[in-house]
């Protein structure tokens, strides 16, 4: 009895598994079988030249391509023959499809070619290949990023190398207005940092922000890359398009050993953004309380207020961060201070949970005993029991707790006993 004539999807799926795995002869007896050449699968939309070019099995290619096979088909996101090939950096492969007439300039669904492709993961011989066939050095992706910012991202020195030999743009900017010292700046590549300065690199340019390298390095605490920013001449004191220095992003991603740095080098402490935020203000709104006590340590104003009238307690009261709270007030933040809407870090602490606030400052004054540190808790032990038993009078008697609060300066034993029932 005949075997079963196959269908189209089994010669299909047949070819591919064929094509993937490289065997070239059960490639061409499919193909001679009436395989089709394009069939593709359904899942990632990928024919049997793209997972040959993807795996850079040439033989294969080559008989597909003999056979009529789609040099411009598209996976899903849109991947076609020739940017797979330069993922894998398949340099026999991405020779052979040129010169087939593929498009050096196509883009996958995000706009990327095959010459970024190939960048991302380092494959100097493969981008040669591509630029030896033409492919357009200063090609941008939907984000206006190039080959030379993609290798810079990812820290290929030779591959940064072959770019700026064949010519690319040094200081070309994404549409965020970010360059290729920025993007290496992000992931901490000294050495494609310093390679891109040494052939003219801007050291101050700007992106959309008015951020520069040295504020790249500082928000994600790449001290070594600060460093050599530094001694290659970058401003310390820089501000973005809101008036953040380096100090200040760095205080707001808590990168105390980049502060430390920044202000042994002479940063402003007391340098303030637009909105008269100061980098202990930014730290405190951020619940960064090791740079908090950094900051303070070396000589932060304690009140210095923004253009709203908060200080770094009252930030750190409307972003409900105890712990700030706490450290500000052992060094002798003022509790009663109050911003321009008439409010005090204790009425803005007061949608929060207060007992979880009471507990948490509560759990720090026992770690410390400082006398400011006692006052505070005494008021908020008081401000708790107020909201237990008086929330009608609620305002009435938080201004009398405060009144009080110098009456109540020996009292700690009678303040341990009433924060144990809160």
């Amino acid at each position: 009895m005949a075997a079963a004539a196959m269908s189209d999807t089994d010669m299909g799926k047949a070819l591919w598994d064929a094509a993937s795995a490289g065997k070239t002869g059960e490639v061409t007896r499919l193909l001679e079988a009436g395989a089709p050449v394009n069939w593709a699968k359904s899942d990632s939309g990928r024919t049997p030249l793209i997972t040959a070019a993807e795996k850079g099995h040439v033989g294969s290619l080559r008989v597909l391509l003999d056979r009529g096979a789609d040099l411009e088909a598209k996976a899903s996101i849109d991947l076609t023959p020739l940017i797979v090939a330069a993922v894998g950096g398949n340099v026999d492969a991405l020779a052979m499809l040129p010169d087939r007439g593929t498009d050096l300039e196509a883009k996958e669904s995000h706009g990327v070619t095959a010459l970024m492709a190939a960048a991302v993961n380092g494959h100097v011989d493969a981008m040669a290949m591509l630029l030896d066939h033409g492919a357009d050095l200063e090609a941008k992706e939907s984000h206006g990023v190039t080959a030379l910012m993609v290798a810079a991202g990812n820290g290929h020195v030779d591959v940064m190398a072959m770019l700026l030999d064949r010519g690319a743009d040094l200081d070309a900017k994404g549409i965020h207005g970010v360059t290729a010292l920025m993007a290496a700046a992000v992931n901490g590549h000294v050495d494609a940092m310093a390679m891109l300065l040494d052939h003219g690199a801007d050291l101050e340019a700007k992106e959309s922000h008015g951020v520069t390298a040295l504020m790249v390095a500082a928000g994600n605490g790449h001290v070594d890359v600060m460093a050599m920013l530094l001694d290659r001449g970058a401003d310390l004191d820089a501000k973005g398009i809101h008036g953040v220095t380096a100090l200040m992003v760095a205080a707001g991603n808590g990168h105390v050993d980049a502060m430390a740095m920044l202000l042994d080098r002479g940063a402003d402490l007391e340098a303030k953004g637009i909105h008269g935020m100061t980098a202990l203000m930014v730290a405190a709104g951020n619940g960064h309380v090791d740079a908090m006590a950094m900051l303070l340590d070396r000589g932060a104003d304690l009140e210095a207020k923004g253009i709203d009238g908060a200080t770094a307690l009252i930030v750190a009261a409307r972003k409900g961060h105890v712990d700030a709270m706490a450290m500000l007030l052992d060094r002798g933040a003022d509790l009663g201070a109050k911003d321009d809407a008439g409010k005090s870090a204790l009425e803005w602490a007061e949608p929060k949970p207060v007992s979880s606030i009471i507990a948490g400052l509560v759990g720090h004054f026992h770690r410390s005993r400082e006398g400011a540190r006692e006052r505070s808790v005494r008021a908020l032990a008081a401000k708790q029991a107020e909201l237990d038993a008086h929330v009608a009078a609620a305002e009435a008697y938080r201004t009398a707790t405060v009144a009080a609060m110098a009456a109540l300066e020996h009292r700690v034993k009678q303040l341990e006993d009433l924060a144990q029932l809160l």
